[in-house]
Formats: C-alpha cells, structure tokens, sequence
C-alpha cells in the first residue's frame, strides 16, 4: 500500500485585528461595553458624531471609573470629555480629564444627571480610538 505524503500546510494571512473593545466600570462594580465611534486603527478609519449610547446600557453611579479594554493593550495617552444630554443628544461638552500612559481612571462629572461620556484613547503605533458610554449619576 503506498501512502500519499501529507498535504502541506498552508500559511493563512495574518488578519489584522480591529479596534479592541473598550468597557466602563465604577471602580468595583460591573463594567458595561462602550460604543466605537470615530477611529484610525492599522490603516482603516471611521468617522462617526458624538454618540449617545441607549438608556439600558446606562453606566449607574459617582466615579471614579475605570476603562478596559479587550484585547489589554498599552495606552499612550488619552482624554475624556462628557456632555450633559438634552432631549436625546449630547449638549455642550461640560468636563474634561486625561492622563498619560497606563490605566484610564477618570472621575468623571460632579453634577447629578444624565451625560455622554467620550474616552478618546492613543494606543502604542499612534492607533487612535473613542469610546462612548451613557453615565446617570444621582443627587
């Protein structure tokens, strides 16, 4: 019986993965995924306006927050605005932070209400992306 050699292997392209996922958590509490807006990512971009994310992905509570993202990669730089919703879109941005490079933990805004929180992260190879997220706080 004569065998037939194996058939060789195949090299597959190497995919190029998309922006990684991003979430949102009051620090030691459940985290909620964000929405992907505006992106350049390995040489694709999107272009997307300031979003405001559906009520039942509201993130509930006072800040501090913090932001992962999956896959875990480093964070150069980044910076976080939020503005107050009025009738269904984000209003005026009313706040801001950033910081450098390592975990992004923001504290967010200090009035009560209903906002639109944007996190724009830089990633190592200038890989830029913004996240959005519908934060309540009470009174």
């Amino acid at each position: 019986v004569t065998m037939a050699p194996p058939a060789a292997a195949t090299n597959r392209p190497t995919e190029i993965p998309g922006p990684p996922a991003a979430a949102l958590a009051p620090i030691g509490r459940d985290a909620t995924p964000g929405e992907l807006g505006s992106f350049t990512w390995r040489g694709m971009g999107s272009d997307a306006p300031w979003l405001v994310p559906p009520v039942d992905q509201a993130v509930r509570g006072p800040g501090p927050y913090l932001v992962t993202f999956a896959p875990a990669l480093r964070v150069e730089s980044w910076n976080a605005r939020w503005a107050p919703i009025v009738d269904g879109t984000a209003g005026a941005a009313a706040g801001f932070e950033q910081g450098e490079s390592g975990p992004v933990v923001l504290e967010g805004p200090e009035a009560p209400g209903a906002w639109s929180l944007q996190v724009d992260a830089r990633f190592a190879g200038g890989d830029r992306c913004a996240y959005y997220w519908l934060l309540e706080t009470a009174p």
